[in-house]
């Protein structure tokens, strides 16, 4: 009878340990709940929004549009996205607020609703990559790609590309502005500007639009793959991608990245958000400018009247090369990229988890982990006003002008696994990507 008496009165006690361990954790998570404070307006900004019927997504949409913003949400359900813009311009009084449709697990879809958004829309101030969802299983889309895995990772990325790029934008605006010649004096003159000693057709165009130097051919922008989207026009403009903590826990493998006998569902979802922040983070880099860079000697003002050795002839792949005459010590043009506060293109790209938040996207588990994580959801998850807040900082807030290649928690700067910081995988992962969705010449622009 002791025995049973001792063992009831330690049971009792780490019961309560247990309670108290659980209360001081909910306790905790209301503390360090992060809350955008910014309230900066967006009038005249567009923002497109995936997965913005429900959940964070949702309550983003609804926080921009009061903001001002024209709000475009992107979204498979029509019904859901129709209802859910009739009731963001109710409580906003904002009417600037559509929906479109775009499927994830349709490569298609996403070339068709870029399509349209480049036709119909002037600009595109912020593209938040939210649409996301678990639980899938292991089928294989019409693309032949595993379905979460497109959802999650090639269809954003997909996205992303399209959006940033696109070549008949260009034409057309060289035939507004009636844009014939391109000088050996304006390369110079940005050569100088930028101390830059190849400058690839890419690159002048991206300048000469950025400074509004309007002397350029149409056969350069016809003959070359042009790097000006809605996104870099727009400029200064973001990308935000949503990811997940549990990008930890992923054992990413480049090698069957597709593949079906080395995913489980836990890991297919983990593997989906590591991939999200190795895009952003690859993308981050890319934007800083498609420069090619000398690597033994570099150009001072003083030496550019002598440098101009050789100018090529506007062919599909080649370049103008300017050889410095003199070599100099000074920093290095890539250096001056990286340290700069801002890039090329003035376009960032940031990633972020929004916490545990009780959205939709595991509603498709089943069975004792779905009973699990309904009661953690409960008692735990944030409301998706709560989830949306990182997501609204870093559509929204001055803070993070200019911040690119970063991945933020409760409207924090956070450090992400270590996996998700290696350059050689994102690169990897970016190339890869880049096969799998079949992307095409005029698609690929870095």
């Amino acid at each position: 009878m002791g025995v049973i008496c001792l063992l009831c009165s330690l049971t009792g006690k780490f019961l309560l340990l247990i309670a108290v361990a659980l209360l001081i954790l909910k306790l905790y998570l209301l503390l360090c709940k992060g809350v955008c404070t910014s309230r900066r307006r967006m009038d005249g900004k567009t923002v497109i929004i995936t997965g913005a019927n429900t959940g964070i997504g949702k309550e983003t949409a609804l926080n921009l549009a009061r903001r001002g913003a024209r709000v475009i949400l992107a979204c498979r359900d029509m019904d859901k996205t129709n209802q859910a813009c009739r009731e963001i311009i109710s409580k906003t009084g904002n009417k600037e607020v559509i929906g479109h449709h775009i499927d994830l697990s349709s490569l298609q879809s996403v070339r068709d609703f870029a399509r349209v958004i480049l036709t119909t829309e002037s600009r595109l101030d912020v593209l938040v990559n939210n649409a996301g969802a678990a639980g899938l299983s292991r089928k294989r889309t019409q693309d032949g790609l595993q379905i979460e895995m497109q959802v999650n990772h090639f269809g954003p990325f997909l996205l992303v590309n399209l959006l940033l790029v696109t070549k008949d934008l260009v034409v057309e605006l060289v035939h507004q502005y009636a844009l014939f010649t391109v000088t050996k004096d304006l390369v110079v003159k940005l050569v100088h500007q930028y101390a830059l000693f190849t400058i690839t057709k890419d690159l002048v165009v991206e300048l000469v639009h950025q400074y509004a130097l309007f002397t350029i051919t149409k056969e350069l922008v016809v003959d070359a793959p042009c790097s000006l989207g809605l996104l870099k026009r727009s400029a200064p403009s973001r990308i935000i991608m949503v990811t997940s903590l549990l990008h930890t826990r992923s054992k990413l493998d480049l090698t069957s990245l597709d593949a079906d006998d080395w995913f489980d569902d836990e890991n297919l979802y983990s593997t989906s958000k590591l991939a999200n922040i190795l895009v952003a983070n690859e993308l981050a880099r890319k934007l800083r400018g498609s420069v090619e860079v000398a690597s033994s000697s570099f150009l001072t003002p003083s030496d550019l009247a002598d440098s101009v050795e050789i100018w090529q002839q506007l062919n599909d792949d080649q370049i103008f090369s300017i050889r410095p005459a003199v070599t100099s010590s000074v920093v290095s043009p890539r250096e001056q990229i990286d340290n700069s506060p801002c890039n090329l293109t003035g376009v960032t790209a940031n990633s972020t988890h929004p916490g545990f938040v009780a959205t939709e996207v595991f509603r498709r588990l089943r069975g004792f982990r779905k009973t699990l994580l309904d009661i953690v959801i409960k008692f735990y998850a944030k409301t998706p006003e709560e989830g949306a807040q990182t997501t609204i900082y870093l559509a929204a807030s001055e803070e993070v002008e200019g911040i690119s290649g970063k991945y933020f928690v409760d409207c924090k700067e956070t450090k992400t696994s270590l996996r998700a910081q290696n350059v050689a995988l994102a690169k990897k992962l970016w190339e890869k990507s880049e096969l799998l969705v079949k992307m095409s010449r005029d698609e690929i622009h870095y």
